[in-house]
C-alpha cells in the first residue's frame, strides 16, 4: 500500500512542499507525452532523488499518481466518499531542471524530525 507522504531511509528531515503551476503545467506535459489520457486526472506527483555521491545530484525518479475517475468534481466526490483509494501510477522521465520548470514557484520547508515544528509560527531573532 502506498501513502501520500514523503519518506527516505533515515527520515532526518521532514516537512511540507507547495507549488504553483507554470503556464505549461505538469498535467499539460503529461498529456502531450501520452502519460495522462482523456478521462484521467493527475492527483499527485512523487519525486525522489537517490543518494547523491560526491555532491553530484542523481537523476530524479518521478511518478505521476492518476485517477481514471473522470473530471475533478467526480474524482473529489469519489475521494470524499471512499474509505479505500485506488490510483494508477506511471513513471515520468524528467531532469530536475525540466521538473522544476513546470512550476512558477516551488517551496519546500524541512524541519529536524521529531521537533513537531510543521506549521508553527516563530519570531526571528536578530543576530
Amino acid at each position: 500500500m502506498e501513502r501520500f507522504k514523503a519518506s527516505v531511509q533515515y527520515g532526518d528531515w521532514e516537512g511540507t512542499a507547495a507549488a504553483d503551476d507554470a503556464y505549461n503545467s505538469i498535467s499539460s506535459l503529461l498529456r502531450e507525452k501520452g502519460i495522462l489520457n482523456d478521462g484521467e486526472l493527475l492527483v499527485g506527483i512523487q519525486m525522489f532523488v537517490g543518494e547523491n555521491l560526491d555532491g553530484n545530484v542523481q537523476t530524479p525518479w518521478i511518478r505521476a499518481v492518476i485517477s481514471n475517475g473522470g473530471g475533478y468534481d467526480n474524482v473529489k466526490s469519489q475521494i470524499d466518499n471512499s474509505p479505500a483509494l485506488s490510483f494508477l501510477e506511471r513513471d515520468v522521465a524528467l531532469s530536475l531542471n525540466e521538473f522544476f520548470g513546470l512550476f512558477k514557484r516551488f517551496s519546500v520547508v524541512l524541519t529536524w524530525q521529531g521537533l513537531n515544528l510543521g506549521g508553527r509560527e516563530y519570531n526571528v531573532i536578530e543576530g
